[in-house]
């Protein structure tokens, strides 16, 4: 049996799914809210609950505000590509992060890191540290 966790404003009766699930980000909820699914799932995440993503391959290991750890077998492009906002932003190759969760940004020893409210870290790439720097000074 499948799970679907959604919003609980959102009344599934009114809801015509399509074969693809894909299709259920069509939703009138596109600039608040992401859907992600899984094998078995298919997550509703408000934008803002979202800390930061990191690449695994193929694969893109969303992490949330609250702890949750999502495994999604979307890309960090394709993720980049939907969250187009001013408040995520690639710091890396391997991670996008929500500018709003960042609570320092550690300078020195050649290699700058992000710390996010959640306590991990994550590096900054040389490339673009100087646009994420001027980022998050403004």
């Amino acid at each position: 049996m499948k799970t679907i966790m959604v919003h609980e404003r959102l009344n599934l009766s009114q809801m015509k799914f399509e074969k693809r699930p894909e299709k259920i980000k069509d939703l009138g909820f596109k600039k608040d809210f992401l859907y992600i699914r899984t094998s078995d799932v298919i997550y509703c995440l408000n934008r803002q609950d979202i800390s930061h993503l990191k690449a695994q391959g193929n694969y893109t290991e969303i992490f949330t505000v609250c702890g949750k750890k999502i495994l999604s077998s979307k890309t960090l492009k394709y993720f980049q590509n939907i969250l187009s906002s001013p408040f995520f932003i690639r710091v890396h190759q391997s991670f996008l992060v929500n500018i709003r969760q960042v609570s320092q940004v550690q300078l020195g020893g050649g290699q700058c890191t992000i710390k996010m409210l959640a306590g991990c870290e994550m590096p900054i790439s040389r490339s673009r540290q100087s646009h994420i720097l001027s980022l998050l000074q403004n």
